[in-house]
């Protein structure tokens, strides 16, 4: 897509840089943009849009999309250093945690995400936490596991100077019947890929929108 008639174009139009973008999204496959979109670390298309992207054009950024389907956090604290540490990142947007609710504990995602802020703050880069997003195929109980531990997140990200959370559920999330009060639990159908736990390109849009907005 080139940029509006009127507007310079910036290295972001022009796609990914590899070595010292101004924003670097590493997380699981709503990082990478699946279904519409892979990352370079994954096999198959790559036509984007992103939320890495979406975010950095409204900045006028470059950046670069680590995110790899189906992973944990704790494979993605894993492979911090090389995929993020070492290439240099102002900002590094980090999400995680959805695949670690079926199986994982909520001390192991914290220990996770400690190590990847700490990571960021002894090495200068300033850290964006993308709080797990709606969940449509997520049962009631795997939903209050992410509300609980998602305020969990919140709190950790506090107690770093200049790093972020953001929490993008009011924007593409719903009320579910039958779940919390006030719960956002469900993608609404306008931003929702059809799987229940994706967003289709204008859902990955608004979501980099409100990331923009808070750097």
């Amino acid at each position: 897509m080139l940029p509006p008639v009127g507007r310079r174009r910036t290295p972001a139009d022009r796609g990914e840089t590899l070595l010292h973008p101004r924003l670097l999204g590493i997380g699981d496959s709503l990082v990478a943009g699946h279904p519409a979109c892979f990352s370079r670390l994954e096999s198959g298309t790559r036509p984007g849009p992103n939320l890495t992207q979406a975010a950095a054009r409204r900045k006028h950024w470059t950046w670069l999309n680590q995110g790899i389907g189906s992973q944990t956090t704790t494979q993605i604290a894993a492979r911090f250093t090389v995929h993020v540490i070492n290439l240099g990142p102002q900002v590094a947007l980090i999400n995680g945690g959805i695949n670690d609710i079926a199986g994982g504990s909520q001390s192991t995602f914290i220990n996770n995400w400690t190590a990847m802020l700490d990571a960021c703050q002894t090495a200068g880069i300033r850290a964006v936490a993308l709080l797990i997003l709606p969940w449509t195929n997520g049962t009631n109980t795997q939903l209050q596991t992410r509300d609980t531990w998602n305020a969990a997140l919140v709190s950790l990200v506090g107690g770093y100077p200049g790093f972020l959370s953001v929490d993008a559920s009011s924007l593409v999330g719903k009320f579910r019947a039958g779940g919390d009060v006030n719960n956002l639990w469900d993608i609404q159908p306008a931003f929702a890929a059809g799987d229940g736990v994706h967003f289709n390109p204008a859902g990955y849009d608004l979501i980099g929108a409100a990331i923009a907005a808070g750097l």
